[in-house]
């Protein structure tokens, strides 16, 4: 019960915009496919465009934010700029 009511609770409010730096793994690209599909998050994946990409064709997500970074500390330091702004 506890799980539908927050579940609910977060469908009724503002999307809230996740920024993921070097965004690889089918694990995280899932994860945010259910958040997106339940209208809860917004994803902006940082890293390689290309493994970006596929994980999120793979993952059946239809719009995703990315910015390119040439390696992980570049994707940490664009993802803290990101939320930040």
């Amino acid at each position: 019960m506890f799980f539908r009511q927050l579940e609910s609770d977060l469908r009724d409010g503002k999307r809230v915009r996740i920024a993921v730096a070097g965004a690889r793994g089918d694990e995280i690209f899932a994860s945010l496919r259910l958040s997106e599909k339940l209208g809860i998050t917004e994803a902006l994946f940082i890293g390689d465009p290309e493994e970006i990409q596929e994980g999120a064709l793979r993952a059946g997500m239809e719009c995703v934010g990315a910015i390119k970074a040439d390696n992980d500390e570049v994707s940490a330091r664009l993802a803290v700029e990101a939320v930040r702004d």
